[in-house]
């Protein structure tokens, strides 16, 4: 049984094309031309939907690259500019050097918040030890220090203080 309708060649991208339309055609009722055009109608649209997309994802893909590669500069703090010294006298003695951080500083602090954490295991709140501190030191700088941010040595120095007086009380 033949067909006076010359089909496309079998195993091509039109042949998948009229067949579908032939199928959906059948399965609906409607003629095949009309179907052809607004199955086409819908593919026209959802490329153009689909080109819209992968544009939108490109972009914000290269914005989060650019602030990627930005953000060590957008993070600096602007220094602030500090202003000169005041001249010298004459013969007045030379200043000590300004003291920079030693190891006996980090040591310091390794060891007092690794007594933080021991003492937290067993059981001490941050309440009783804000408490303790009597708001020499906050809630802030503790979760800080837990977290082994950057904390200056004075507030290391006042938890030490607080945790000395809670040891000494048990």
């Amino acid at each position: 049984m033949t067909d006076d309708i010359s089909l496309p060649e079998l195993g091509t991208p039109e042949a998948a094309v009229q067949t579908c339309v032939n199928l959906i055609s059948r399965a609906t009722g409607q003629p095949e031309d009309r179907l052809a055009y607004w199955l086409d109608l819908y593919y026209q649209v959802r490329s153009a939907y689909e080109s819209e997309e992968a544009r939108r994802q490109q972009a914000q893909r290269d914005m989060d690259t650019i602030r990627a590669l930005c953000r060590p500069r957008m993070t600096d703090k602007p220094q602030a500019e500090t202003p000169a010294p005041p001249a010298e006298p004459e013969g007045s003695p030379p200043e000590p050097p300004t003291p920079k951080p030693s190891a006996a500083n980090a040591a310091f602090k390794r060891e007092t918040r690794e007594r933080l954490l021991q003492l937290r295991a067993e059981g001490l709140t941050t309440a009783r030890l804000l408490e303790q501190a009597h708001g020499t030191v906050t809630e802030g700088q503790i979760r800080d220090i837990i977290d082994a941010h950057t904390v200056p040595l004075a507030v290391y120095r006042k938890l030490a203080k607080a945790l000395d007086e809670i040891q000494t009380e048990t």
